[in-house]
């Protein structure tokens, strides 16, 4: 070997050491660069959106309490007879009309929702996954009941005391029940499917439906600011948020929230005495029905439910990290800061000052 072919070969194989000293190919390094921009760029855009998602709970919880407070205040100070009954449709219902009816315009800019393609679309599965769902609704909403009742369960066990606030349904004039049913039972569904599920959803879904469906539900449970109602928020959000998802429109969510929230209500309307023999047989019912409905819906759709957590694509960012990104910009915090006050306040009220 000539001291020209040697130095040659020695060349190539410092070369050759020092390439593989390096952690990474050349090449690779660069790939890797470019994974790591795109998943910091994916992640603030989650953060972004999430973000103006929790802007327009602020405002819709922020609305709705000041309306309230602001209505009683009148009330009371003002010389106006008005039935007990009226006094609790405008100072509960009422606000949460106005509350968001203002979030539904707010969002309309902030999110830019297109309505015919996203919102209001015709369902795209069959009647009978639709009616199962609907039923299905019932069935998640008695497994919460069950959840919440077993958690108090513990609580008696070690010796504390509560006390389950029921909010009486008015009976001192056809008026005031006429309307405190119209928000209850259509108002109230139609106007949370179309904040939760035609915008707040639609707008996640991009990032991935199971991420979307997760974040809604969440943001649905913890809008009603009241942990006593947390668990059957949560289990009911998750299923319509399905429902939402699967056949591409808030339509057959819309007649599930209605047909649930109706099926609570209508005790409180129908008998003056909820623990009468009558009462009790309805509520039965209606839980049998929910629970024959969730399990058939489990049965012949479930399947699917399970696909979009498995087949939900990760390549970027996995579920969970999106979730707690979703939670770590300031809007997201405020609003959960919000949901633990009036947490701390109900606890106050159910269980310290009982």
């Amino acid at each position: 070997m000539t001291e020209s072919e040697f130095q040659t070969q020695s060349d190539s194989t410092q070369s050759t050491q020092a390439w593989q000293a390096e952690e990474k190919p050349p090449m690779q390094g660069e790939f890797s660069d470019h994974c790591t921009q795109l998943k910091r760029d994916y992640l603030k855009l989650i953060r972004k959106m999430v973000g103006r998602c929790a802007l327009l709970l602020l405002i819709l919880a922020v609305v709705t309490q000041a309306l309230g407070v602001g209505i009683q205040y009148f009330i009371q100070n003002s010389s106006l007879a008005i039935s007990d009954g009226m006094v609790s449709y405008f100072t509960s219902y009422f606000p949460c009309i106005l509350g968001e009816l203002i979030t539904m315009m707010i969002a309309i800019p902030l999110l830019k929702p297109t309505f015919s393609n996203e919102v209001f679309c015709k369902p795209q599965e069959s009647g009978v996954f639709i009616l199962m769902g609907v039923l299905g609704c019932l069935g998640a909403a008695n497994i919460g009941a069950y959840v919440l009742t077993q958690l108090l369960t513990m609580l008696e066990l070690w010796g504390v005391s509560y006390r389950i606030f029921d909010l009486e349904m008015p009976t001192d004039s056809w008026l005031s029940m006429l309307l405190c049913a119209s928000y209850i039972c259509l108002i109230g569904p139609i106007f949370e499917e179309i904040i939760f599920r035609g915008l707040l959803l639609k707008a996640i879904q991009p990032f991935g439906e199971m991420t979307a469906i997760i974040i809604s539900a969440v943001a649905f449970a913890m809008f009603h600011l009241n942990p006593m109602q947390f668990p059957t928020a949560l289990a009911t959000g998750l299923l319509l948020g399905y429902l939402a998802v699967r056949t591409k429109s808030i339509f057959p969510s819309m007649l599930a929230h209605i047909v649930n929230n109706s099926a609570r209500a209508l005790p409180g309307f129908m008998f003056s005495d909820v623990l009468s023999p009558l009462s009790i047989l309805f509520n039965v019912l209606i839980s049998v029905v929910g629970m024959v409905g969730i399990l058939i819906f489990v049965y012949k759709f479930g399947r699917g439910f399970t696909n979009y957590l498995k087949y939900e694509d990760v390549s970027i960012v996995p579920v969970g990290k999106k979730l707690l990104h979703a939670s770590i910009n300031v809007r997201s915090i405020l609003y959960i800061l919000l949901f633990l006050l009036f947490t701390c306040y109900m606890i106050y009220f159910y269980f310290i000052a009982f």
